[in-house]
């Protein structure tokens, strides 16, 4: 029986292993194939412009001023030695000063971009498929070959691992040292002969220095493996043998350090010179120096869930773990967590090394908040294949078939994640956030757009026979080397933000890349905020989105601005916003409101964004037939403010159910009685009409409010005299109760047509009797007092209309 359970065992394992090559494979063809249709992202250029500058001269210049070491840059560019014309660098734009200008003016010199794209891509992808094989090395040993098979199906089928592994960035190239430079040191943390211990020292520091000299972070690893160390010589501090294996470590350790340093130093080609900022002399200056532009980074924009911030959240990566990890992995890494759980006393010191570095890095990740892409996490993902390959032990036992049926259903539906974002991985989100085609609500820069549409873009525009965009876009590559015609926007170089009416964009098709949508890279991080409130026509790669804007989506011909507390934008900023001239036109929006033209032609109304007046009663109800078109959510040089559309379908004027006409020494009672039924629209003496009221009937008690709208159309303007709507609460005699005149939009801001809205509060006094009161309204001169009359067909019907009663009630 143990015989045949051997070769069974033996059996199992030799099929695992021999999967393998079939998914490597995989993995290979999807970043071969998938990279064919990514145009250069925007960190390429400079890659490969800081790799070719150490390969052909040795210079140290580019990586304080890059912000990367050379290594990984260098290994992506070796191919391009194989050219025989290449450019003479030192005599280009920039060299040695200005990096920007320097891969602007090097990468067109540099060959066909597609090729150009390839061959400095290829190696990354050969490093990944190192990292493949490694990550089953490290599974298998773990935990037999099933597990390793399972974890070279993890990692060749995530999105987020292949779309970095097809592209010529450092991120691929320090998880394949990093985790090379752990598993060493596991290694020789588990080796029983001294030899074994020192050798993996050794090659561990060298691991390690080359991952420092790939990648500023790189030294991360380092406290992971002194940790792992560590965990080698628990047994012999347990045993009593603490001095031992107390001097062993340190040795070791020393070892690894030196040796890293050492190997760092070589890929500097052993440069000395003063540190920055000091007369003092050391090693690698330069590596230290590039220090200086990490900080810097630090402090760039961030953006998630509609929010802009200069740094980032704490819980930035927490969020873009669970949106951007496919869902059977998140379900894989749960059921990990809870096998491991379960045999905790047997498994947690075995797994150790795998969790040490996760969790340091998790930790510094979370500390720095340089919340730029997802992609800085990926680091931890080889650690994650393996812990999360476990599961090919835990299927076996009690409901096998159970098991075996789940983890098959959540592998196919991997795969499928796989198969469904070709070729656009780096755009990937989960079904939590609706797919990929809502991830740039959430997330933007290399999260999911990074300049890699632009060939897409261009079959989109020949499909849909578009022969040219407005195209936002932010690489170093100019997107007409692929064929796209277009007009630029910001942040495209050189180009500044009175390129685009930000207001109301002029009619176009309209290409925007999502990051500078939502704020990433441009002067103004509301540049697109018009753009964010539509949904877009097309998305081209998930990351670049297609707006048709039309004629009749951008009439505008008015901007009212409420101002209160402050009218937010000045004249030329209304004009450069919307392209052209328009009217412009000012009232105080507790008080008031305005329509002009009387609502019939569409405009824009402005308010101040931060203050309380939006969250108004009045305010919500005349936006009402509005819509919001434009959010400046910071202020800078101007407040912050928002802007409502106006569709120009006219005032939505209330019905008003009655109103009497008469002299105002009549009482109410009276007024109904002898005085003049009226129906809206009601001619007054002076240049404006009645055209209707609304108010609360109530019942309402002593001491309420209440609030009274009165609706006046401009007829003429008035020749230099002020003017006051009246609003009174009456008693049955006559007597005034409560009352509140005022006039919310200055006579020169009149036109003739337009439509006042004047709201009014009436305060009820607290020892207000119960009954029912009457509402009037009118208008007066306010340097004469004199009331306006009511003109009914013709002949003078009083001096003041009641337009309603009010029930005050009982306590």
């Amino acid at each position: 029986m143990i015989g045949k359970g051997s070769v069974k065992l033996r059996s199992s394992s030799n099929r695992a292993q021999w999967l393998v090559v079939p998914l490597l494979l995989v993995m290979f063809a999807q970043l071969v194939c998938g990279a064919r249709h990514l145009s250069m992202t925007s960190d390429e250029p400079s890659h490969i412009a800081a790799g070719l500058t150490y390969l052909e001269t040795g210079e140290l210049w580019v990586p304080p001023l890059h912000g990367h070491p050379p290594l990984i840059n260098a290994l992506a560019a070796w191919p391009l030695l194989l050219q025989p014309e290449r450019p003479r660098l030192q005599t280009l734009p920039g060299w040695g000063r200005d990096f920007s200008t320097y891969v602007r003016a090097l990468w067109p010199l540099l060959g066909p971009i597609e090729r150009l794209a390839f061959v400095t891509r290829l190696p990354i992808m050969l490093l990944a498929m190192l990292l493949t094989a490694l990550v089953f090395r490290w599974a298998s040993e773990l935990f037999g070959r099933p597990a390793g098979a399972l974890a070279v199906a993890l990692m060749a089928c995530d999105p987020n691992m292949i779309a970095h592994a097809q592209l010529d960035t450092t991120d691929l190239g320090v998880a394949l040292t990093g985790f090379a430079a752990l598993y060493v040191t596991w290694r020789a943390a588990r080796s029983r002969t001294v030899h074994g211990q020192w050798v993996g020292a050794l090659l561990g520091g060298a691991l390690l220095g080359l991952t420092m000299a790939g990648k500023g972070s790189g030294f991360l690893y380092l406290p992971a493996m002194l940790a792992v160390l560590a965990w080698g010589y628990a047994p012999a501090w347990r045993a009593r043998r603490r001095l031992t294996g107390l001097g062993r470590w340190f040795g070791q350790a020393t070892v690894i350090g030196v040796v890293a340093l050492l190997t760092l130093w070589a890929v500097y080609h052993f440069e000395v010179g003063p540190l920055p900022g000091s007369d003092v002399i050391a090693p690698f200056p330069s590596h230290l120096r590039l220090w200086q532009t990490i900080f810097r980074d630090i402090e760039r924009i961030a953006f998630l869930r509609g929010e802009t911030r200069v740094g980032g959240w704490w819980w930035y990566f927490f969020y873009s773990t669970a949106i951007k990890t496919p869902i059977p992995l998140l379900i894989g890494m749960a059921w990990a967590a809870a096998a491991w759980l379960r045999r905790v006393r047997r498994r947690w010191w075995k797994t150790l090394p795998l969790l040490v570095f996760p969790a340091l890095y998790w930790a510094v990740a979370i500390y720095s908040q340089m919340n730029i892409g997802h992609r800085h996490l990926l680091p931890t993902y080889p650690f994650i294949y393996v812990f999360v390959g476990q599961l090919a032990q835990a299927v076996r036992g009690k409901k096998q078939f159970v098991r075996l049926g789940m983890a098959a259903a959540l592998l196919i539906w991997y795969a499928a994640e796989a198969i469904g974002i070709y070729p656009f991985y780096l755009a990937y989100f989960n079904q939590f956030v609706g797919g990929p085609q809502h991830g740039y609500h959430h997330l933007a820069d290399s999260n999911v757009d990074w300049g890699q549409s632009f060939i897409a873009l261009r079959d989109f525009m020949e499909r849909e026979a578009i022969d040219q965009v407005r195209l936002s876009y932010y690489t170093y590559v100019d997107p007409a080397v692929y064929g796209v015609q277009y007009d630029p926007l910001p942040p495209a170089l050189g180009v500044t933000g009175d390129a685009l009416s930000r207001f109301a964009p002029r009619p176009a098709v309209y290409a925007i890349s999502a990051t500078p949508l939502q704020g990433i890279m441009t002067a103004q991080a509301d540049l697109y905020d018009w753009f964010r409130h539509r949904e877009p026509d097309a998305q081209i790669g998930y990351g670049l989105l297609i707006y048709d804007v039309k004629p009749e989506d951008v009439a505008v011909e008015w901007v009212a601005q409420c101002t209160a507390p402050v009218a937010p934008l000045p004249p030329d900023e209304i004009s450069a916003g919307e392209g052209k001239q328009v009217r412009i036109a000012y009232f105080d929006c507790a008080t008031a409101w305005l329509y002009p033209d009387g609502g019939a032609t569409p405009g824009h109304y402005a308010l101040a964004r931060d203050s309380e007046i939006l969250a108004d009663s009045f305010v919500q109800s005349r936006l009402r037939t509005a819509s919001l078109v434009y959010e400046q959510r910071l202020p800078g040089a101007l407040p912050a403010f928002v802007l409502y559309a106006e569709p120009g379908a006219g005032a939505q004027i209330p019905e008003t159910q009655f109103a009497w006409a008469a002299p105002s020494t009549w009482p109410p009672a009276q007024a109904i009685a002898e005085g003049t039924s009226v129906s809206p629209p009601v001619t007054m003496s002076g240049p404006l009409s009645f055209l209707g009221a609304r108010a609360d009937a109530g019942p309402v008690r002593a001491g309420d409010v209440v609030e009274m709208d009165t609706y006046w159309r401009v007829e003429s303007l008035p020749e230099g005299r002020w003017l006051s709507v009246m609003a009174h609460l009456l008693a049955g005699d006559g007597t005034l109760v409560a009352g509140e005149d005022g006039l919310g939009v200055p006579v020169a801001q009149w036109q003739q047509g337009d439509v006042i809205v004047q709201h009014h509060t009436l305060a009820l006094p607290a020892q207000i009797a119960a009954g029912r009161y009457w509402l009037e309204t009118g208008v007066y001169w306010s340097d004469s007092v004199e009331r306006w009359d009511a003109l009914w067909r013709g002949n003078v019907a009083g001096d003041r209309l009641l337009v309603g009663e009010v029930q005050v009630a009982t306590e």
